[in-house]
């Protein structure tokens, strides 16, 4: 028996010679819906990222913390605004 031989024809041609890989048009169709995507995120509040967090599964520890750190910022930024606001009335 040898079985380091291959019987049949085995002779791939492929739909776009010359590139490798599958589908060439497929990485630009890929970049651009992760686009859509990016865009679509961008425009989310940092309580809406956070709940949108709670709903993926894992933990994404450094992207809660990130977003965690920024909405603490906020409010001490609405807080410190609210209190010279006061301070001048």
């Amino acid at each position: 028996m040898n079985f380091g031989t291959k019987k049949g024809n085995h002779e791939r041609t492929r739909l776009y010679p010359g590139v490798r890989g599958r589908r060439p048009d497929l990485k630009s169709f890929r970049q651009k819906e992760a686009l859509q995507r990016q865009q679509q995120y961008d425009t989310l509040s940092v309580e809406l990222k956070l709940e949108l967090l709670d709903r993926r599964p894992g933990e994404s520890k450094k992207q809660r913390a990130r977003l965690k750190k920024l909405l603490s910022e906020k409010q001490q930024n609405t807080s410190a605004k609210n209190s010279k606001k006061n301070i001048k009335k």
